[in-house]
């Protein structure tokens, strides 16, 4: 018994806080406590709306401003614009920062109207818009959809989720729906 206490009582020695621990680093652009402000989410949504828009930034033009808010590895995913183009879902559609610059300025701009922007935890914005018309057509029916975006440390955009009313979309580009 004693030969068991002697070789017990190390064990019970170690302290229970022993065990390792990891933290993000800190976000180094702001001293927010380490978390995305609000006024750094609303112009990162506004260079992104900028590309998508085809409009020239304070980085550069359109493309360059693509190269200069995105990772090399950057992501987009929606079943929304899977769906309207017949592409499979949940799949990306976007896979690399190339071809997110390319894809951005091969379609016909995109005007939005911006509803909301909020910061989600750390590091994580929510966009939420409106885009009225298409190309112009007045009458056409308001599409309301929203972008979540996930940066890295240095408030790059490494992945997008986005989705929008795909229905009021498709009725405006007379893919669905009567139209005289």
């Amino acid at each position: 018994m004693q030969l068991t206490s002697t070789l017990l009582l190390p064990l019970l020695a170690v302290p229970a806080f022993a065990v390792p621990t990891f933290s993000w680093p800190p976000w180094p652009f702001n001293n927010h406590g380490g978390c995305l402000s609000l006024s750094t989410a609303e112009t990162i949504v506004g260079y992104y709306a900028a590309v998508i828009a085809h409009n020239s930034t304070s980085l550069g033009n359109a493309t360059q401003t693509a190269y200069a808010i995105t990772v090399p590895n950057y992501t987009e995913y929606s079943d929304s614009a899977s769906e309207q183009v017949g592409a499979p879902l949940n799949v990306p559609i976007t896979t690399s920062q190339a071809v997110f610059a390319a894809e951005s300025q091969s379609n016909p701009p995109a005007d939005f109207t911006t509803l909301g922007v909020y910061t989600v935890e750390c590091n994580k914005i929510l966009w939420r818009w409106v885009q009225y018309g298409d190309g112009g057509n007045a009458s056409a029916i308001p599409v309301k959809g929203f972008h979540l975006f996930e940066l890295n440390y240095q408030n790059l955009l490494e992945l997008t989720y986005f989705e929008f009313n795909g229905l009021a979309a498709a009725i405006d580009t007379h893919e669905f729906g009567c139209h005289s």
